[in-house]
């Protein structure tokens, strides 16, 4: 082996060893860094019944939304957990949970339009506690980020009412004609 080539061996090595022994070094989530924090929306203030920690609507009878698309989102910071109730849709069943997030607080207002996608893994970690109908979604990051969240519910029923109960999905129509609903 000639003196370029150890050389060239030895530099590498060298640098090998220095990247993995400062591994160890790097910052992350480590200690209280990525300490995490609660957060209720729509719940009544047990002291004062009349105030209520932020405020989200019904953009339909069957849908809740945190705020609308084009207003500030919720600051989603690092291990932020969101508990919110849904008002408006009164104990029913909830159908889809749709979290929406994105890294600037008003992403379709603020130049990055439509910078947001639909939250998942680790970003958004969606649960729904049957007791009191709440959504709870958990930042299981060590990222910031904005949420919008999106509840839809089942349609109150209006039993008796043909008027009221709509076409019949595609599955059903194929149903009662004695088909199995699959397309040809």
């Amino acid at each position: 082996m000639g003196r370029a080539q150890r050389l060239l061996t030895g530099g590498a090595l060298f640098v090998c060893s220095a990247v993995a022994l400062s591994a160890p070094l790097t910052s992350g989530c480590q200690g209280h860094q990525c300490d995490g924090d609660f957060k209720a929306m729509d719940f009544v203030n047990p002291s004062d019944p009349t105030l209520t920690q932020d405020h989200g609507d019904l953009i339909d009878r069957d849908t809740y939304e945190t705020g609308p698309i084009r207003s500030p989102w919720l600051y989603f910071p690092h291990q932020r957990t969101w508990t919110i109730n849904p008002v408006g849709l009164g104990g029913r069943t909830i159908s889809e949970i749709l979290p929406y997030v994105s890294p600037a607080s008003e992403p379709v207002n603020s130049g990055n339009s439509d910078n947001f996608t639909v939250g998942s893994g680790n970003i958004a970690e969606v649960r729904l506690r049957f007791e009191d109908n709440a959504v709870v979604v958990y930042n299981n990051t060590c990222a910031d980020y904005y949420l919008r969240v999106v509840v839809h519910a089942a349609p109150e029923s209006d039993a008796g009412s043909a008027a009221g109960a709509g076409p019949p999905s595609p599955l059903e129509d194929a149903a009662a004609d004695g088909g199995d609903g699959a397309s040809r």
